[in-house]
C-alpha cells in the first residue's frame, strides 16, 4: 500500500490486489481503454501500476453539510495503457461522494503494471479517504449536532428528570429548525411521548425536515406519497424522494429501493439499481443488506470471478452477524470455492465495510 497526501481535506491511498491479472490476449476494451476480460490470478514477476497523474475528488455539498467523513473502496482495472476503467464502487459512502470519487479516478493515469517487461492489465482496489478540515465545518451546525446527540442519548434514560430535560432540548433544537431534531420531535408528537399527541403538527415537522433534505424525513414523506400515488408522475416523484433519502444514508430507503428494484415492485426489474441500494446499507453493517447483495451477486449469470469473490465476502460478513439465510447459502455454495479464491475473499472482507 502507498499513500498519496494531497490536501488537508482529503487523501487517497491505493491498495493493489496481489493476486489478480487480466490476460491481454484477446481482451476487449471499453470506451475508457480498460479491458473487458475477466481477471485471473497472477503469479510472480508482475509490477504494480504507478500513479503518474491524479485529479482530486471534491466534497459534495450534502456530505460537507452533514459532516460526513470516512473511506470508500473502488475496484478498478488499470489497462496496458495505464488508463483506469471497469470502475466498481465496492464500499460506498453515499451523500454524492461515490460519484465524486469515480469521476476523479477516471481521470487518473498510471505507468502500467508489467510482466516480463510487457504492460499488462491489473486489477486494483483504491481507497478514497474523505476527511474534513476545520474550514469545512459549520460551527453552528456542529454545536447543534452535539446537542442533538446528547438529547437523543438522554431520551433513552430511565430517569424521568433526565428524559424530560432531553425532550426539552430536542424541542428547542426543533424550533431552531435543526432537521434531525424536527424529525425526532415529530415522532414524539405522533406517539404523545412526553407531550400531547398532535399528528398534524408531527406531519408538518416531517415535511419541513424533508424540505431540508434530511434523509429519514425524505423517506417518510416519499413512502407516504408512493402509497397514495395515482398518477405516474406522482409515483416518480415519490420514488425520487426515496432515492434521495437512500443516497443521504437512510437505511430504510436503501433496503426498500433494493428490494423494490430487485422484484420490479414499482417498475421494471433493475438489478444494477438494486445492487447499488443494497451496497449502501451493506457497507454500513446491515446483515440483511449484506445477504441480499451477496445473493444478488451470486445469482448473476454467467458468474465472473471478481463478482464471485465479492458475493462470498458479503455473505460471510452477513453470516458472521448471525444472518441465517447467508449461513445456509454459504454452506451450500462454499465448497465450490478454490483455496485461492477463499484467500481472496478473506483479503477483501475487511475492505468492504465503511471506515470512519
Amino acid at each position: 500500500m502507498w499513500l498519496l497526501r494531497s490536501t488537508s481535506t482529503w487523501w487517497v491511498s491505493l491498495v493493489l490486489c496481489t493476486g489478480w491479472l487480466v490476460p491481454s490476449a484477446g481482451a476487449g476494451q471499453n470506451q475508457s481503454g480498460a479491458p473487458a476480460a475477466e481477471p485471473v490470478p497472477i503469479g510472480k514477476g508482475v509490477t504494480t501500476p504507478k500513479l503518474i497523474h491524479k485529479v482530486e475528488p471534491e466534497y459534495s455539498r450534502e456530505a460537507s453539510n452533514a459532516g460526513v467523513q470516512g473511506t470508500l473502496m473502488l475496484e478498478i482495472i488499470v489497462s496496458e495503457k495505464g488508463i483506469p476503467g471497469s470502475i466498481q464502487v465496492l464500499s460506498p459512502m453515499g451523500f454524492g461522494l461515490d460519484e465524486r470519487a469515480v469521476r476523479a479516478v477516471e481521470q487518473w493515469r498510471f505507468e502500467p503494471g508489467r510482466k516480463e517487461g510487457q504492460p499488462v492489465p491489473v486489477l486494483a482496489n483504491v481507497e478514497v479517504n474523505f476527511r474534513l478540515s476545520g474550514e469545512f465545518f459549520d460551527r453552528k451546525a456542529e454545536g447543534q449536532r452535539t446537542k442533538f446527540n446528547l438529547a437523543l442519548r438522554g431520551l433513552a434514560s430511565a430517569q424521568l428528570a433526565q428524559r424530560a430535560k432531553s425532550i426539552k432540548a430536542m424541542t428547542d433544537l426543533s424550533q431552531a429548525r435543526f432537521p434531525p431534531a424536527m424529525y425526532v420531535h415529530a415522532t414524539l408528537l405522533e406517539r404523545g411521548d412526553g407531550m400531547d399527541r398532535n399528528s398534524a403538527q408531527a406531519e408538518e415537522l416531517i415535511r419541513k425536515a424533508a424540505s431540508k433534505n434530511y434523509g429519514p424525513a425524505l423517506y417518510a414523506v416519499g413512502f407516504a406519497r408512493l402509497k397514495n400515488a395515482r398518477q405516474p408522475a406522482e409515483k416518480a416523484e415519490a420514488l425520487r424522494m426515496i432515492n434521495d433519502a437512500s443516497i443521504l444514508g437512510t437505511y430504510n430507503a436503501q433496503a426498500f429501493l433494493g428490494d423494490a428494484s430487485e422484484k420490479g415492485t414499482y417498475g421494471p426489474v433493475d438489478l444494477e439499481r438494486a445492487g447499488r441500494a443494497f451496497r449502501l446499507c451493506a457497507t454500513t453493517g446491515h446483515s440483511d443488506c449484506q445477504y441480499r447483495l451477496g445473493k444478488l451477486l451470486l445469482d448473476q449469470s454467467p458468474r465472473k470471478e471478481r463478482t464471485l469473490i465479492q458475493a462470498f465476502a458479503w455473505l460471510q460478513l452477513a453470516a458472521g452477524q448471525g444472518q441465517p439465510d447467508a449461513a445456509a447459502l454459504l454452506k451450500q455454495e462454499g465448497p465450490t470455492l478454490t483455496a485461492d479464491q477463499a484467500a481472496r475473499v478473506k483479503q477483501l472482507k475487511p475492505q468492504l465495510q465503511q471506515k470512519h
